[in-house]
């Protein structure tokens, strides 16, 4: 077996996935506050990148859907990076949503259907408003007499010279119509990362604002914004979060309970069932307990849930290629080192590289405690509260594939947990001879 994993799927990165970390609370209170307000409003929903935003708001999406009561739409603000694409981009999405996206995009072009010409004239849309009016003025001149007995000279034209505020009102005006023919009364739009998008971002959302607040009166429409923690503080947006805003929600997570999640990640197989041992404890604990520790060790290093998945998928990759060199990697050391070599240490440097086979890991590193646990065989808490933490050392020898406990009598009584530093051979501090 190669990898330790047993669903990678769940370790990659989305969020449309099930919610095996339970954000229930999070969730019921996101819904109790939409389900709470009257009016169209924007709710911000702040959270640090990667901490489970979007996942929440996907559970909360499919609850709505079994109801039959909200529609609900998303929107990726990523794939249209300029200002002039967002409005377009949010109407033809939502129009795809709605299985109209043809119609939609041929109303935007300004296409008629009926005019081979105005067809042909419009396939330069793309091309940018002033380019596109000279073009047009251009273009109305070449077509001669074909134009004039059409008589669309001056619609051609017309269309390629439009403003962008009038192009954004022609646009807003498809949406309302679009939005008003729908059943339901409720709507719920997510508005994926327009946090990333910077001045148009910001331009955008308070145009969407004005409109939800100016159209659809029949409607009650609810507009999702993930944004993230580091733009929410910053300068340069906060005060323009707090002008368009109508509510702010701040996701954060507590006591997570990984049991669910480990359960339907990990192979078990993939862990060894006991350990060489030469303490007296006879305390033992389940490779999932340890798996456990190490997610709470995660969570205190401030990693979030994308953090962790991308530590879990490069510590399988490591786990994968020992593996297959005949080696027998313990995972739960793999995640420790690749956990290492995300976090920082005091002075900034990654942990990561503070190791290496000629020196000791002590009580001060994060994953310290956590691999003499594992070497013990007992969970972090009773390891950090029966013992002093004590030293790790790097040796080169691959004998010994877990920690195994020494004491030395010297001078000064000398405790240490041995670690083959083959388990560092990924990171390309010791090359095979």
């Amino acid at each position: 077996m190669t990898s330790f994993l047993k669903d990678r799927t769940l370790v990659e990165e989305g969020y449309k996935v099930d919610d095996l970390l339970d954000f229930s609370n999070e969730i019921n209170r996101l819904n109790v506050a939409i389900r709470e307000m009257v009016d169209s409003s924007i709710i911000g929903y702040v959270g640090r990148f990667g901490s489970g935003k979007s996942t929440a708001i996907y559970q909360l999406q499919k609850q709505y859907e079994s109801e039959k009561k909200t529609k609900w739409f998303e929107f990726d603000a990523w794939k249209y990076p300029e200002r002039r694409d967002l409005w377009e981009g949010f109407v033809l999405d939502v129009a795809d949503q709605l299985g109209t996206r043809k119609k939609v995009q041929k109303s935007i072009e300004g296409k008629d259907t009926k005019s081979g010409v105005i067809d042909a004239a419009t396939d330069v849309a793309g091309a940018g408003l002033e380019m596109l009016g000279n073009i047009a003025e251009q273009a109305s001149g070449a077509l001669g007499k074909a134009a004039e007995k059409l008589q669309i000279a001056d619609k051609i034209v017309g269309v390629f010279k439009k403003s962008p505020a009038k192009r954004v009102f022609e646009i807003q005006e498809l949406l309302e119509n679009m939005l008003v023919s729908l059943k339901e009364e409720e709507i719920c739009i997510v508005v994926e990362d327009i946090d990333r998008s910077g001045d148009a971002g910001q331009y955008f959302l308070e145009t969407l604002r004005q409109f939800i607040k100016n159209n659809c009166r029949d409607k009650k429409i609810i507009i999702l914004v993930p944004i993230g923690t580091e733009v929410y503080n910053s300068e340069a947006h906060s005060a323009s979060y707090h002008k368009t805003l109508d509510y702010t929600l701040f996701f954060e997570p507590r006591n997570i309970d990984y049991g669910t999640y480990i359960e339907s990640v990990f192979e078990p197989q993939s862990f060894p069932d006991s350990f060489q041992q030469t303490q007296t404890s006879s305390s033992k604990s389940e490779w999932q307990q340890h798996l456990n520790d190490w997610f709470k060790i995660a969570t205190s290093q401030k990693l979030t849930i994308r953090e962790i998945k991308s530590i879990i998928r490069s510590a399988d990759l490591s786990y994968s290629s020992l593996t297959k060199l005949g080696f027998k990697p313990d995972p739960r050391i793999m995640l420790a080192f690749q956990m290492l070599n995300q976090i920082k240490s005091d002075t900034g440097g990654r942990w990561i590289i503070r190791i290496n086979p000629e020196n000791n890991i002590n009580h001060t590193c994060p994953i310290s405690r956590y691999l003499q646990a594992v070497g013990a065989n007992t969970d972090v808490e009773s390891f950090g509260r029966h013992h002093n933490d004590q030293k790790i050392k790097l040796v080169a020898n691959d004998q010994h594939p877990t920690p195994v406990f020494r004491h030395h009598v010297m001078r000064d009584e000398e405790v240490n947990w041995i670690l083959s530093d083959f388990y560092l051979i990924p990171f390309g501090l010791r090359k095979l001879s």
